[in-house]
């Protein structure tokens, strides 16, 4: 089976004259229709009583959470004037600071709120996780990644076909080691990411990012796996006149797989990565890559130097947030894979949908599960693919191969303390080829754990 087709087991602008010195939230930026009423609402409340603190900081609060920035510094600040006793405000002034990149300000207000002993210790600890992003900030090299240790059943995991297949145009079983078979397997994922500032006021830096995959069957050791990814280059950040920035990142790219314990295929290529925020709740995107690919010959895969050769692929698309909690993906892409046998090689065009929502934990307010209270990160994915070969493989069939892969998977995660999560992903692979050497699917259902480093 071809390593390809395991990639699938594998989100106030206008000033109002007013002797307050409030923003008129009808003319904020762009926000949730949802937003901006209960913006208008708490605006209209403080219109007919500007003096009232509770109206003031219900309105500071509602301008925050539509992002409008400066409104609620305003209102926050006009606190301060009538009661300088209120750490939990200053907190609020320094994150809103932080929001708008006037770091020192930002320290400013978190150190006399750390310095006013009536702070309550939960604000104390917010306010101490703001420092140490500033603190960091000033810190022109950055690191960061993550650590996946999960299992995964499968109902088909060697991809083995539906029925009978071909050889030489002749229909025939297949045998035991190449029928279809469920399995379980364990798998662990670290990825890690270095970038260096560059300084500049564009915000360019450079990045080297890696991924390190192993996974060890129970039944099928001939598909345990080793999986390096490496890629580097810098990113540059341009800015369009009436829009938001756009981010190039020209990348050189490394892989490098083994298959049971064997040295099995190694690739190096360039890649292009551009994002544009088109709008402020949409960005645009297109990737590129050109890879050379070389395979080694193994016991398990006798003949896998047949897929030498290179690839490239060009993806388009754009992610949209719906709201704060709830965003989409979209994309379509093609490409070429070039192998120095003809019926390894084969033209591909796709395309992938993802939603991705944060929604409330069905245990919020609950004393004894208060771990798994906080708010759930629920995804699904679907994407189709149809590849067509070059030639056809004499040993199979004087028919072109010609394939339709369709992926469905579904995740729920539930993060816990210091950077903890759990998730669980059932995924359905169905494989459809003219030749029933390639007819399959296959069920998974994933169940781990993930950390940030």
């Amino acid at each position: 089976m071809s390593f390809a087709l395991r990639t699938c087991a594998f989100a106030g602008a206008v000033a109002v004259a007013l002797t307050t010195g409030w923003v008129n939230p009808a003319t904020a930026q762009n926000v949730p229709e949802a937003q901006r009423q209960a913006l208008e609402a708490a605006f209209e409340e403080l219109i007919k009583d500007p003096k009232n603190l509770d109206k003031t900081y219900a309105y500071a609060k509602q301008a925050t959470a539509a992002g409008d920035y400066e409104a609620a510094i305003t209102s926050y600040e006009r606190l301060l004037l009538f009661n300088p006793d209120l750490p939990r405000v200053r907190a609020e002034l320094g994150v809103l600071y932080y929001r708008l990149g006037s770091f020192s300000t930002a320290k400013g207000y978190f150190e006399a709120v750390l310095a006013d002993e009536k702070t309550p210790p939960e604000v104390s600890n917010r306010v101490q996780g703001f420092l140490s992003k500033i603190d960091d900030s000033a810190n022109p090299h950055r690191f960061g990644g993550s650590f996946t240790f999960a299992g995964r059943f499968q109902s088909n995991a060697n991809y083995g076909p539906d029925g009978d297949v071909l050889v030489n145009n002749v229909p025939a079983t297949p045998g035991e080691e190449t029928a279809e078979d469920d399995d379980f397997n364990m798998f662990a994922v670290l990825s890690g990411r270095y970038a260096y500032d560059m300084g500049n006021d564009a915000g360019d830096f450079f990045a080297v990012e890696g991924t390190i995959y192993g996974s060890r069957q129970f039944k099928f050791s001939n598909l345990d796996i080793e999986n390096v990814r490496l890629t580097a280059g810098p990113g540059f950040n341009v800015f369009p006149k009436d829009s938001g920035p756009v981010l190039i990142r020209p990348t050189v790219r490394l892989g490098y797989v083994r298959l049971n314990d064997e040295d099995y295929n190694f690739s190096v290529g360039a890649g292009l990565n551009v994002n544009w925020r088109a709008f402020d709740d949409t960005s645009l995107f297109f990737n590129g890559f050109v890879e050379d690919r070389e395979y080694f010959n193994t016991e398990d895969s006798p003949n896998a130097e047949t897929q030498d050769g290179g690839a490239f692929r060009l993806t388009a698309g754009a992610r949209h947030a719906i709201d704060p909690n709830t965003s989409i993906r979209g994309q379509i892409f093609g490409g070429n894979t070039h192998g120095s046998e003809g019926f390894e090689s084969y033209d591909e065009v796709g395309l992938g949908f993802t939603v991705n929502a944060r929604v409330p934990s069905p245990f919020e307010g609950s004393k004894d599960l208060e771990f798994a209270a906080n708010p759930w990160n629920v995804s699904f994915s679907a994407n189709y693919t149809h590849r067509v070969r070059e030639e056809a493989n004499p040993i199979i069939s004087n028919k072109i191969r010609k394939d339709n892969d369709f992926c469905f998977n579904g995740t729920v995660a539930v993060p816990l303390d210091s950077g903890w999560s759990v998730f669980t992903t059932l995924g359905w692979q169905d494989h459809q080829s003219n030749l029933p050497n390639n007819e399959f699917d296959n069920f998974s259902a994933t169940l781990g754990a993930n950390v940030r480093l």
